[in-house]
């Protein structure tokens, strides 16, 4: 989780502070920015965008050369200053990656469609909230 808020806080451009919201029950900070084109590719891996739309033929090679940005709000708990929620916003993404798709195909001017919103909301918790693990008795001895 640390890393994936690093990588976010590296490649967003222009966060800031909105205010503040519960989420699970802990006070956190809401700060908004933008994934921008340019650093996407691993953005839409880590949000596992490329799997929801693989069916369509959207790939990492079909994505190169998008324009649109990407949305992200990233909610850090008050107290421990650990990530507890990310919301991405991929609704402009998601319809310039459909548009680039049926053009490459052919289909863009044969059909009508729309998206009208495309995200993703992430909540974490139990950060080191394991319990012991106990090792197998086959495995002990191996």
């Amino acid at each position: 989780a640390v890393d994936g808020v690093e990588f976010y806080l590296q490649c967003a451009s222009a966060f800031e502070k909105v205010g503040e919201e519960e989420v699970r029950g802990a006070t956190a900070s809401r700060y908004d920015g933008e994934i921008p084109a340019d650093m996407l590719a691993e953005a839409l891996e880590r949000s596992g965008a490329y799997s929801m739309v693989e069916g369509l033929g959207v790939s990492e090679d079909s994505t190169e050369g998008l324009t649109s940005g990407m949305g992200l709000s990233i909610y850090l708990d008050n107290e421990t200053g650990l990530p507890v929620r990310y919301d991405i916003d991929m609704t402009d993404l998601m319809r310039e990656m459909m548009e680039a798709t049926l053009a490459a195909v052919g289909a863009g001017d044969a059909m009508s469609w729309e998206i009208g919103e495309a995200s993703v909301s992430v909540t974490l918790s139990d950060f080191n909230g394991i319990d012991a693990i106990e090792i197998p008795d086959d495995a002990r001895g191996a």
